[in-house]
């Protein structure tokens, strides 16, 4: 038997749970918890209050099964106009939900269908399989990686200008608006005077992005208790050889003696899998993952 649920996963003893929505102008399906959490910030953020009750998030780890996918996108998206999905991976990844999207936005005129990927690398396989340009598609992708509240800011007038403008059906440019502030990548994070043997750690920065940044801390404190002195970078994928050559370069001039990673995707394509990995073969040193987890502590 399935049962209807507003949060899934409240009973592993089920095969799946059914899930539903209050529909809204606006859908978010993103398979980065940080991206729901740093959305939720930014609109508490926010003194404007022309979101509320127009957008609705959702992780995509809730709708892995295609019945889920069926009965979620019959019943919370009678006023939806935009559906944005945004995807960490290739469309192999959720590539039913996807071509679902596509009818759903096919079905019926004024609809619109954004995907976003999470990597460069990933963006002309992905950002084509929407109904909205790829130079707008590519904007709204960057806004998203840089992430903050400004860029978030952005991202969401990007949103409402997709509902409201006729440009973007017809192929105009995006707008001035959609320009990214940039941040460093990588970025150094709470690099002290300390002595004691260097550890490199690796952190996504949309963890920092979206406020959740406190198990971070945690780990850089349980470092330095224990005479070892962290050298913390946030980073936004492995994969970008320009993100690994400024790891390598930092890490080298810190001297670090260990390396502890807490992201959990490769370093490499897949294609490439049996030519080594130039980013830990380059430092030369041992690295430890250390696995995180986005879902709330009452969870655990």
């Amino acid at each position: 038997m399935h049962r209807l649920s507003i949060l899934p996963g409240g009973n592993p003893d089920e095969s799946f749970a059914y899930v539903e929505q209050p529909s809204a102008d606006v859908l978010f399906l993103s398979s980065a918890a940080t991206d729901l959490s740093a959305l939720a910030r930014t609109l508490e953020e926010s003194s404007s209050q022309d979101w509320d009750g127009r957008i609705r998030a959702l992780p995509l780890d809730a709708l892995n099964h295609p019945a889920q996918i069926d009965h979620y996108l019959s019943t919370c998206t009678s006023r939806t106009r935009l559906i944005v999905v945004r995807l960490l991976g290739g469309r192999g990844h959720w590539s039913y939900g996807l071509e679902q999207c596509s009818l759903w936005q096919s079905a019926r005129a004024g609809r619109s269908l954004l995907v976003l990927a999470g990597t460069a690398d990933q963006d002309r396989e992905l950002h084509s399989l929407g109904s909205v340009p790829d130079d707008i598609c590519d904007a709204m992708a960057r806004l998203l990686r840089e992430g903050g509240t400004d860029n978030l800011q952005t991202w969401l007038a990007g949103l409402r200008w997709i509902l409201e403008s006729d440009d973007v059906r017809t192929g105009s440019p995006p707008p001035p608006l959609l320009s990214t502030v940039p941040s460093p990548d990588p970025d150094p994070y709470d690099w002290q005077q300390e002595s004691g043997p260097r550890v490199g750690v690796l952190l996504y920065r949309a963890h920092r992005q979206s406020g959740d940044w406190l198990w971070c801390n945690a780990l850089l404190n349980g470092l330095r208790q224990r005479g070892l002195t962290p050298r913390a970078l946030w980073v936004s994928s492995l994969r970008d050889a320009a993100v690994q050559e400024a790891v390598q370069r930092m890490f080298r001039q810190q001297q670090v003696a260990l390396v502890i990673t807490t992201t959990s995707f490769a370093s490499v394509q897949f294609s490439e899998a049996g030519l080594g990995a130039p980013l830990w073969d380059g430092l030369d040193c041992p690295v430890l993952q250390l696995l995180s987890s986005s879902r709330p502590r009452s969870s655990w």
